[in-house]
């Protein structure tokens, strides 16, 4: 009996020992401090991390904030690849080295959970939740995994009705996620963006971001940042460097008519389920 109770003690302070090597991770980021932008994919995040760290390339004075160009990426600043927070890293053992150099004064960008992480301790989070119209989010990703995956001019109907379908699981899941989390007051403080408001006027949007983060506000930088990531701007950047992968981020005029027959599909699904979230509703 002695014999079997400390065996079941040995084993479970080896097992706690090895447990904390993962666990250890909710204890030391400081998730306070953390600038996040959690959104779905196909909501404008490229857009706006290119925003943001051309502001802060500006205001860190690491450089003049200007749109530079490294092969498979045009988005590109002097600021540093913070990390995803990606389920990969739960079980990196040099996860915790390479956040010794952790640096909060910059962005990370995420799409929990549509990209599930498990090391986002959300209700510790004053994140920042970047939002698009779900039609347009759907059919957007619908494009994009055809031009990328099927890589195909032609897509039978049931096979584009299984695509729709699961990418508007993926979302609608999202958009659920966070309507709860935040009616359910577990998250602590955060800020709602709209694309929509983005595309619009994104220097009302960068100066609200900036606010939410208690960061600087310097009107020179933001006109810089916003005029480097026009994308007229990007695309004559690709254009000059003759990346055509690049150009798979735009949905081309070829498309536009498939792109917006999934939207009304989806419209239809969205209705028919009486989505209404955030102020997004179909009729």
């Amino acid at each position: 009996m002695f014999n079997k109770i400390y065996l079941t003690y040995i084993f479970t302070k080896i097992w706690l020992k090895q447990f904390k090597k993962i666990s250890f991770l909710a204890k030391e980021i400081n998730y306070s401090k953390l600038k996040i932008i959690i959104s779905s994919p196909r909501s404008g995040t490229h857009y706006l991390e290119g925003l943001i760290n051309s502001y802060l390339e500006q205001l860190y004075k690491k450089g003049n904030g200007s749109l530079k160009y490294l092969k498979g990426s045009v988005l590109r600043f002097n600021t540093p690849d913070n990390l995803i927070f990606s389920v990969k890293q739960l079980f990196d053992r040099n996860f915790f080295h390479q956040f010794k150099f952790y640096d909060y004064k910059y962005f990370s960008f995420v799409h929990h959970p549509v990209h599930k992480s498990e090391i986002l301790n959300i209700s510790s989070l004053r994140p920042i939740i970047l939002l698009r119209n779900p039609a347009d989010i759907i059919a957007s990703m619908v494009i994009f995994y055809i031009r990328h995956r099927i890589k195909k001019k032609i897509i039978k109907n049931d096979l584009l009705k299984v695509i729709i379908d699961k990418k508007s699981e993926q979302i609608i899941d999202f958009f659920d996620f966070w309507d709860n989390r935040i009616k359910s007051k577990k998250s602590k403080q955060q800020l709602i963006i709209k694309y929509e408001n983005l595309n619009k006027n994104p220097k009302i949007t960068l100066v609200k971001i900036l606010k939410f983060y208690n960061i600087k506000i310097n009107k020179k930088f933001i006109n810089y940042a916003v005029k480097q990531n026009s994308k007229k701007n990007i695309l004559s950047l690709l254009k000059k460097n003759k990346d055509t992968d690049n150009y798979l981020q735009f949905t081309n005029k070829s498309q536009k008519k498939l792109k917006s027959k999934i939207k009304k599909i989806t419209q239809k699904k969205l209705f028919k389920i009486k989505f209404r979230k955030f102020g997004y509703h179909f009729n």
